[in-house]
């Protein structure tokens, strides 16, 4: 599966998209959460948070590992139990 990014089509009332507006504050975002990362004053949570968000949007977000230990005929029943209670939960979604 494809997945496309795509920008914020919303407009502002001056017809500026929101996307291209939020661009232009992209440089004063980042200055803020290099702000708050170097700040001593800051909690030690903001600025691991500043960091992440940082880190984040220069790297990419770290990729998440899957247990993947269990044989086949177990995960495939595993599945089976899920597709089935996702499809009664859509079922009982569609009659209320």
């Amino acid at each position: 599966m494809t997945t496309r990014m795509t920008r914020s089509r919303r407009t502002t009332a001056d017809g500026e998209t929101v996307a291209d507006l939020a661009i232009t504050h992209s440089r004063a975002a980042i200055a803020a959460l290099v702000g708050v990362m170097t700040n001593e004053k800051s909690s030690d949570a903001s600025r691991v948070s500043a960091a992440n968000a940082i880190l984040d949007r220069a790297w990419g977000r770290a990729g998440q590992n899957l247990d993947v230990s269990k044989d086949g005929a177990e995960e495939e029943e595993d599945f089976a139990a899920i597709l089935s209670a996702a499809r009664a939960r859509v079922a009982a979604g569609r009659e209320s």
